[in-house]
């Protein structure tokens, strides 16, 4: 019992320093996932903000999801956005390590080797890489990020 006590006093201490923050709480009940940005903290409700729209749930009934917990919510529930990305890989690099660093910039759902091709002439290895971006986040932006990324690590964008 006083485990559980607790524990929601140390979820509400972390619910008044997440204000202006995006964060994630569970219904305990109907099971919904509510996300968007804490806007007020009182001891009996939380007040989140999502597109324009203020949602206010008790926090006796509610579970604070932590931050994986929160994007592996947004992995599996958002509608995400591909993009090719081709380059020239470096002398002797592997596609598959080049896509396992991929995986690791934010923002990256997902990253598959989905060409590779050897130019005869040169010897030179191209590949395509198609990445999957979270659907919260700008696209743009996320590309932006893995094309700098290849450039540093000595690739050649296509």
């Amino acid at each position: 019992s006083d485990k559980l006590i607790n524990n929601k006093i140390s979820e509400f201490q972390e619910l008044i320093h997440s204000i202006g923050e995006e964060r994630g709480l569970r219904h305990q009940y109907s099971g919904v996932t509510h996300i968007g940005t804490v806007r007020k903290v009182t001891p009996l409700m939380v007040t989140i903000e999502r597109g324009g729209r203020e949602v206010e749930l008790k926090i006796e009934n509610t579970r604070l999801l932590h931050m994986d917990e929160l994007l592996e919510w947004k992995k599996n529930k958002l509608d995400h956005s591909s993009r090719d990305v081709s380059a020239f890989i470096p002398h002797g690099a592997r596609p598959e390590t080049i896509k396992d660093i991929i995986s690791q910039v934010d923002g990256v759902v997902s990253v598959k080797v989905i060409d590779v091709y050897v130019h005869p002439g040169s010897d030179s290895t191209s590949v395509t890489i198609r990445i999957t971006i979270r659907g919260d986040l700008d696209a743009s932006d996320v590309h932006r990020k893995v094309n700098d990324l290849l450039s540093g690590i000595g690739c050649t964008l296509r």
